[in-house]
């Protein structure tokens, strides 16, 4: 409240400090987090091989802490709905869990539909080998995840709340579904992978 300028990474952030705390707008700036592209030094293919993943299957990603707040049960429950109709879409977490029980217990939910393949030094081959990113996290101030993710070309499927609607133009980059509605984000992915053409332009977007 004191400073002579607050700088935020978003508009999210920085319209919530303006109500929260009364800082004056005119003190505030917007700075938004930029990443460095590493996808030259990535290894395209390495991953499938390691999962034995088809050069054909769609691969859907999401990158984060193992915990209610980053969505890892969204994710898992959007995984089930998809594995429930059929299709043949491979699942990957990357991340580690701060409460091992809670790790331990989220794999044994989920394991049949998701894939857990922890933390990642080489997260450039990651993303090389991904087609969508879904990003289910409750709360954002903005995501780098999914900034990495769309520097890398992969687009997004995400709640549609502050900040991370910064970054996941519905329609452009992605698409934003509403929060909590796995169907929806179930739909969603679907519909990119199917509908002709949808997941280029998509790509192209990010």
């Amino acid at each position: 409240k004191w400073a002579d300028l607050v700088i935020y990474i978003g508009d999210a952030a920085q319209e919530a400090a303006i109500k929260t705390f009364s800082i004056r707008p005119e003190k505030t700036v917007v700075v938004r987090p930029g990443i460095r592209g590493r996808l030259a030094e990535s290894n395209p293919g390495e991953l499938r091989r390691e999962l034995n993943i088809g050069a054909d299957e769609k691969v859907v990603l999401s990158v984060g802490r193992i915990t209610k707040a980053k969505g890892v049960e969204d994710f898992g429950e959007v995984a089930r709905i998809i594995n429930s109709r059929g299709k043949d879409y491979r699942f990957v977490f990357v991340g580690v869990e701060r409460n091992e029980n809670y790790g331990k217990a989220i794999r044994q939910k989920y394991g049949e539909f998701v894939t857990f393949i922890g933390r990642r030094s080489d997260i450039a081959n990651v993303y090389a080998d991904t087609d969508l990113l879904v990003h289910l996290s409750h709360r954002e101030g903005s995501p780098l995840v999914v900034i990495e993710a769309l520097e890398s070309g992969v687009p997004c499927v995400a709640w549609g709340i502050p900040g991370t609607s910064e970054d996941v133009e519905d329609g452009i980059t992605g698409r934003r579904v509403p929060f909590g509605d796995h169907v929806a984000a179930a739909h969603a992915i679907e519909q990119i992978f199917e509908q002709p053409g949808l997941l280029e332009k998509f790509c192209e977007g990010a």
